[in-house]
């Protein structure tokens, strides 16, 4: 089970943000190790001729779409 974080929202985020995919959006593009994976993957997978369908990435982040 992972750890829960709190994570704060700037509030022009917030404002902004037009629908809750926009929100998601935000909140990946803020997330180190969401990012981390993402590179990971782009790295050393897709070199490999390996990739992972992005369904199967999105297992491991607890991302409601």
């Amino acid at each position: 089970m992972q750890a829960e974080r709190t994570v704060e929202i700037p509030q022009s985020v917030l404002v902004s943000a037009q629908s809750l995919d926009d929100l998601e959006d935000w909140l990946a593009a803020n997330n180190p190790e969401f990012l981390g994976e993402v590179r990971r993957i782009r790295k050393e997978d897709d070199l490999a001729g390996s990739g992972k369908d992005l369904a199967e990435v999105l297992k491991r982040w607890p991302i409601e779409s």
